[in-house]
């Protein structure tokens, strides 16, 4: 399953609440939900969860909020540069649900860099930070399907059959750019 809301004291993901920075993120859905499958993980520098809110908070999270805080390239020293590859294999993929010879790997890839600049007459007060990833998610999943019609005392029915397994797949990429600058 692709996780992308949060949820938090067994509440629906309409009654949590998910910042980035602080900042309210919007749901961009039907509903109040908000979704951080979008997010790059590459780009989470930590995760505050607050179950309880504060005075000091929007009463809009009774089940609570999720605060992701992104990295900022002064929270390094000097220039990094990190490059990740993975992948993983599944026996299952290939041999007994999708006979694609590609379908049993998941690669993932992933590019982050970061310095700071001195810049306007300061001393170190730019900060870059900029990362790029792409992934392939699959997994098994059952499927929903109709099967021929049963005729039960001369009136036809549907048959639903749930007993079938389907690959499920999804391809994600994404890039993204943090600029701070520190008067």
């Amino acid at each position: 399953v692709e996780p992308g809301n949060g949820l938090l004291r067994g509440m629906g993901a309409e009654f949590t609440r998910i910042d980035i920075d602080g900042g309210s993120v919007t749901g961009g859905g039907g509903g109040r939900g908000q979704n951080a499958a979008a997010i790059p993980a590459d780009m989470i520098e930590r995760v505050e969860v607050m179950k309880a809110l504060t005075p000091d908070m929007d009463p809009d999270s009774i089940g609570g909020r999720i605060n992701l805080i992104t990295k900022s390239a002064f929270d390094r020293n000097g220039r990094a540069i990190n490059i990740r590859a993975a992948a993983s294999y599944s026996f299952t993929y290939g041999s007994d649900v999708f006979k694609k010879s590609d379908a049993s790997q998941a690669p993932s890839f992933a590019a982050n860099y970061s310095d700071v600049f001195s810049v306007f007459g300061g001393k170190n007060n730019l900060g870059i930070y900029v990362t790029a990833n792409w992934e392939r998610i699959q997994d098994v999943r059952g499927t929903t399907s109709w099967d021929n019609p049963t005729t039960v005392s001369g009136v036809e029915y549907q048959r639903f059959n749930n007993a079938s397994t389907a690959l499920h797949g999804l391809v994600r990429s994404g890039t993204a750019l943090k600029a701070d600058y520190k008067v």
